[in-house]
């Protein structure tokens, strides 16, 4: 739910009654999670859920020494009129989901109701592992797989099975001449390496934030180069135009530019907890010996 949550969710009336009964009965558990201002006020404002005049008073209570969990439940109270799935993508989304973290239990919470009005799209962004009951085909969503399942194929085992059963005859790619091969339809082992890697990065808890296109796109001037997101990647790895060297360089793009442009936030921790999970899953798929 968190981040494009209308993509990834199939809305019904039902959902969308059974979504706000249980906003109603979840306010107390979120005002409580939400144990200050920022960056949560600042998002309603933002994206127009509240008036600046509500802003303001909402500060000045908490400057008042009002406590945070009341003004917070006083303004979700009057958000019950307005209530909208593209409030809960706000309330939900990643920077508070980071700043706030038992907020991610009510998120849960949410996402337990949508699971049981079958309201999750099939063609949903990210990946999401169903069930260990579930037939191995529908461990993942076909168009989340990397590559996407293909439905008429027999046998199907998804890129994490591949690579066990090809563990065993591994290969290593040493230095410069390595990185630079091609991904022939010979060296499928090493496209599906990379597939792997990339498919990791997708399960991180964090992962959504880098998927899609930047919000902050707009800003990358000087000393963005160019902006690269999972997504994207992702794209150019489906069309088999990667060298392994390409493929690398673009995924520790994604990392730099998160570290340059949130380098005075506690924010850019995030990149830095996914940046550690890619390099050391790296580290146990290829003995590369790069400068950096």
């Amino acid at each position: 739910m968190a981040v494009s949550v209308s993509r990834r969710i199939t809305m019904t009336r039902p959902l969308e009654e059974a979504l706000f009964q249980h906003f109603i009965h979840q306010k107390l558990e979120i005002a409580y999670a939400i144990n200050k201002p920022f960056p949560f006020f600042e998002g309603l404002r933002d994206n127009n859920f509240i008036t600046d005049t509500l802003y303001r008073e909402s500060l000045e209570a908490c400057r008042n020494l009002v406590p945070v969990s009341r003004v917070v439940y006083n303004i979700l109270t009057k958000l019950e009129k307005t209530f909208s799935l593209s409030f809960l993508e706000m309330l939900f989304g990643h920077i508070n989901l980071y700043e706030y973290p038992s907020l991610m239990a009510v998120f849960k919470s949410f996402k337990n109701v949508v699971t049981s009005h079958r309201g999750w799209s099939r063609s949903a962004a990210a990946p999401q592992e169903a069930p260990a009951s579930t037939a191995e085909r529908s461990s993942f969503h076909e168009n989340c797989h990397i590559p996407p399942a293909v439905a008429k194929r027999r046998p199907w085992s998804c890129t994490f099975c591949r690579m066990r059963e090809a563990s065993g005859s591994q290969r290593c790619l040493r230095g410069s001449e390595g990185l630079a091969r091609q991904m022939l339809p010979e060296e499928q082992l090493v496209s599906q390496k990379c597939e792997f890697l990339l498919l990791k990065a997708y399960c991180h808890p964090q992962s959504s934030f880098f998927a899609e296109t930047p919000r902050n796109i707009q800003d990358y001037g000087e000393p963005f180069k160019e902006a690269m997101w999972l997504d994207l990647v992702k794209e150019r790895l489906t069309e088999r135009v990667y060298t392994v060297a390409w493929f690398l360089r673009d995924m520790r793009l994604i990392f730099r530019n998160h570290q340059m442009f949130y380098k005075a936030s506690d924010f850019g921790q995030i990149g830095l907890d996914l940046e550690a999970e890619f390099e050391k899953d790296l580290k146990k798929m290829f003995t590369v010996h790069e400068a950096r």
